[in-house]
């Protein structure tokens, strides 16, 4: 499962006025790196519109601020056309490159 979380108003280095805390404090962090991967901000006040992974603040390990754009499935779909569409145009130009010297 995953934990959505919208319209955060925290600070995006940590100490905010929304603060989302996991653990008891210290120097070890309160999730693993799996359960981290399976927390998602969408569209955080500070941040361009979009969804963003979770990372741990750069000021506590205990606390979780937006992290990096996580790209749209239409985005993933986009550039696998465009590679597919470049080695296309490319086997077509090794073809020739072949039959010209044979």
């Amino acid at each position: 499962m995953t934990l959505t979380i919208t319209n955060w108003d925290g600070n995006p280095l940590g100490s905010g006025s929304e603060q989302l805390l996991f653990g008891n404090g210290g120097v070890t962090p309160g999730l693993s790196a799996g359960q981290l991967a399976q927390i998602n901000f969408v569209d955080p006040a500070g941040f361009a519109a979009g969804t963003y992974s979770a990372i741990f603040s750069a000021t506590d390990v205990n606390e979780i601020v937006p992290g990096i754009a996580i790209p749209e499935p239409s985005t993933w779909i986009g550039a696998a056309l465009a590679l597919g569409t470049i080695g296309w145009t490319q086997r077509k130009k090794l073809r020739g490159l072949i039959a010209q010297r044979a």
